[in-house]
Order: structure tokens, then C-alpha cells, then sequence
């Protein structure tokens, strides 16, 4: 995945990884025998890299545990604005280019 963001200088940069169409069957309880939908799910979350003087570029392979669905997987890419904001966002569909973690 190729990745170019422009921000403030020394602002991170993070790069997560969700995935969509997961559920849970629960065993016990008042929902006991239900299946119940969650929304994306974040699997991976990792802080890339910092904004220097030009626009940040980063060429990441994506790694995935054996147990995601590929077919399922976004790349989100995103620059916090201090503790409560965030300055930029930017999401994308994994279809091509992702290796599984194991001979990665």
C-alpha cells in the first residue's frame, strides 16, 4: 500500500486495519443463542510514521493473521489533531498486495 499525507510538521500518522462483517454468537445470558453484528472491527493499529518538511510517503506491506477475510479488509489512514481531533482521514479497500504474517 502506498501512503501520502500532508499535515503539519511533526504531526503522526497512524494506519489501521478493519475488518467488516463479524459477529459473535453468544453462549450465555439474557441474549443467550443470538448472533450478535458488529460494525468494523479494528484488527491492526499502528503509528506509521511523522510529518517532515514535505509531504510524508510510505510504501507498507499490510500483514494479515490467518483468520481475517481478506475480501473484508480496509486500510484506514488517518493524522490525529491533538487529543480529541483529527486533521486528515483517508480509507481504502484491501484487495491486492496483503501477505499473511507467516513467511511475510
Amino acid at each position: 500500500m502506498h501512503i501520502t499525507a500532508n499535515g503539519k510538521e511533526g504531526a503522526s500518522v497512524f494506519l489501521g486495519i478493519t475488518e467488516r462483517d463479524l459477529a459473535t454468537d453468544v453462549p450465555r445470558g439474557e441474549n443467550a443463542g443470538e448472533k450478535v453484528a458488529h460494525g468494523p472491527v479494528v484488527r491492526a493499529l499502528a503509528r506509521v510514521g511523522k510529518i517532515g518538511k514535505g509531504p510524508f510517503q510510505l510504501e507498507q506491506a499490510l500483514k494479515v493473521e490467518p483468520g481475517w477475510k481478506r475480501d473484508r479488509l480496509r486500510a484506514v489512514v488517518f493524522i490525529p489533531d491533538g487529543p480529541h481531533g483529527i486533521r486528515g482521514a483517508a480509507d481504502a479497500v484491501c484487495r491486492e498486495g496483503l501477505r499473511g504474517r507467516r513467511g511475510a
